[in-house]
This record gives structure tokens, C-alpha cells and sequence, in this order.
């Protein structure tokens, strides 16, 4: 039976980095955070006997939803703490990942095991099909308005090294600061400024960041509500990768075979940037703009009402900041 009251589901925060992460210069760190385009990159789930469901059902969205885009071999098999991405349930309602290839930090070790926290997966009501066989997820005690996987999705956007798009530093959100800290030191986040201003307020550095407008349909967006912003600006949680967020995996990790080249229209949908073609050693050449458009590559982290995804806004949140953008932006978990 559905609950008309969702679970407290915290915004996405960062973990603490390894000690030596301060010596790490931050650009060279941000540019180490992607993954080699082509490379193999494996993902097991840590826990013991997790149910099947989950497992296939994250297998599917993973497979049919963001490896199609990706130019990497997102491989899933029996690799244990040795993987390269560590999945667990284990925390309910909380979903986070480290930033890219910082997934690999930990690993073999039991001080953090997982690089991934899945504590709701956006599953379909009844049954799903996946490699041959028909899974039934039990009924849920609050069902997500989302039914794709759209939690996975954001998650993995993370994992291949994207960020939250309310922390691109290219436009974006005019925030009510004395709303915004109201709001986040109440229930269910109980942040102090500190944690506010890091999590929700600052945005990235731009030299740290190969980032271009501000995407307001970015799979990596959460949705906050216009009492929260200056000019009753609201977001929404959205549930599939952007035409910009596949343009920037394509930008960053080159084209997928059979994977076109995402058509980005302008706010009156009837003004198109060409292709982006790739040119020499998996380069992208420059987009031709034929009016302007909004668009972003590698951003990303609730609405009018609450989200249904995240009610209400409980932030998970990437690496963001202005002053301490060196060391900040070094700081692994983004959710």
C-alpha cells in the first residue's frame, strides 16, 4: 500500500577525501576524475545476497538508459571490492557516488567499501523483464513518482564525472540566501551555514569545470521550490539525461557507435545547434550556434512542491565552492 508521506530523503553530500587530497592541484585532480574514453570501468554490488531485483533491475537502467551514450565498457560482473565502482543498498534513503574515477579511492578497502549508495531505485510498479527473466519488485511503502530509474541515472551521471547542475558557476540560480539557510537547517537536512553554503549556496569554480550554460532539463538538477530563489524561480527533478548531458558525455568520452548526436533545441524549440562532430584523436569540434541556447556539459544537483523524488528537498550535493574551490572541488561524494 503506497504512503501519502514520502521517507526523509537527505540532499546529496560529499565524504571525506583521502588525507593527501589538499596536495592535489585542484584542475589536475578534476581532469583525473574521468575516465579514460574506451576504457573498461567495473561495477559489482557489494552487499551480501542483495535482492536480485535491484541488482537486474540497476543492471537494466544502467545498460539501456546511460551506456548507450558513454563511450566506456560499463562492465557488471563478480569483481568484489576490487571493482572500480562499489554499489550498496545499504543506506536507506540516501543516493550517492563519488565523481568519477575517484570511485577507485577505497577500493579493496573496508574503511568506505561502496563508492555508490543506492537507497531507492525509481523502480516500475508491477514486473519488469531483464536478460530473460521477469522480476517483481515488492510493494513499495512510498512510491517515487519516477518509475525509470531516474535515481540511478543521476547517480552514475556522478560516477562518470558530472556534477550538480544548481552548482554550475554558467548561470543558473538566484537564491534568497536567508531562505535558503532557513530552510536548510530544519528537517529533514539540519545543516549548519557551513554545510549550506557548501552544498547548496557556493557553485564550482569555473577553471575547474569544462562547463557551459545552465541546464535547466539536466538529469543531475533538483528540483527546489521558488520560495527558496530571488525571483520565484523554480526547478524540477528530471528523469532522463538531457540532450546537453548526452551532448557532454559525447564531448568528453567521444561518440558511441550508433549513438547520434543529440539535436538541442533553443527555449522557442525552433531554433537547432548543429551536430557536434568529433574531430582528431576523439576531439570535438567547436558547436555552431545558431541562436543562443542554453545548454551544459557536466553539472548537476528539488520543486514548486517538494519533489516527489526527494520530499522535501533533501539535498545530496556535489563538490561546490568559490573560495575554497581548490580544495573543495577535490572532495569525492557527490549525491
Amino acid at each position: 500500500m503506497e504512503s501519502t508521506n514520502p521517507p526523509p530523503r537527505v540532499l546529496c553530500t560529499d565524504w571525506p577525501p583521502p588525507s593527501d587530497v589538499s596536495e592535489l592541484p585542484a584542475a589536475a585532480f578534476l581532469i583525473s576524475t574521468l575516465w579514460t574514453p574506451g576504457q573498461q570501468v567495473t561495477i559489482d554490488f557489494i552487499d551480501n545476497n542483495p535482492d536480485e531485483w535491484k541488482t537486474a533491475w540497476v543492471e537494466k537502467v544502467v545498460t539501456e538508459q546511460v551506456q548507450p551514450h558513454v563511450n566506456l565498457d560499463l562492465k557488471f560482473g563478480n569483481y568484489g571490492e576490487q571493482a572500480d565502482i562499489r554499489i550498496t543498498f545499504a543506506h536507506a534513503n540516501a543516493a550517492y557516488s563519488r565523481l568519477g574515477t575517484q570511485s577507485t579511492w577505497y577500493k579493496g578497502s573496508s574503511e568506505q567499501p561502496e563508492s555508490m549508495n543506492l537507497g531507492w531505485l525509481d523502480e516500475p510498479r508491477g514486473s519488469f523483464m531483464w536478460a530473460g527473466r521477469v522480476y517483481t519488485p515488492p510493494p513499495c511503502e512510498w512510491c517515487s513518482s519516477n518509475t525509470n530509474g531516474s535515481v540511478i541515472i543521476h547517480e552514475f551521471g556522478h560516477a562518470l564525472g558530472m556534477v550538480h547542475e544548481h552548482q554550475n558557476p554558467q548561470g543558473g540560480i538566484n537564491w534568497d540566501v536567508p531562505a535558503v539557510l532557513s530552510y536548510f537547517r530544519g528537517a529533514p537536512n539540519f545543516w549548519n551555514d557551513e554545510q549550506i553554503y557548501f552544498n547548496v549556496i557556493y557553485k564550482y569554480d569555473s577553471e575547474l569545470l569544462n562547463a557551459s550554460d545552465f541546464d535547466p532539463q539536466s538529469i543531475m538538477l533538483y528540483a527546489f521550490p521558488a520560495s527558496l530563489t530571488l525571483d520565484g524561480y523554480a526547478t524540477s527533478a528530471n528523469a532522463v539525461m538531457s540532450p546537453v548531458d548526452i551532448q557532454w558525455m559525447h564531448k568528453v568520452y567521444g561518440t558511441p557507435e550508433g549513438d547520434p548526436a543529440p539535436v538541442i533545441l533553443d527555449e522557442d524549440e525552433d531554433e537547432v545547434l548543429e551536430d557536434v562532430g568529433e574531430g582528431e584523436d576523439g576531439e570535438v569540434d567547436e558547436v555552431e550556434e545558431v541562436d543562443e541556447v542554453e545548454e551544459v556539459d557536466e553539472d548537476g544537483d528539488e520543486v514548486d512542491a517538494p519533489s516527489p523524488r526527494h520530499n522535501p528537498v533533501l539535498l545530496w550535493t556535489g563538490v561546490s565552492t568559490i573560495t575554497l574551490g581548490a580544495l573543495l572541488a577535490a572532495m569525492g561524494l557527490a549525491r
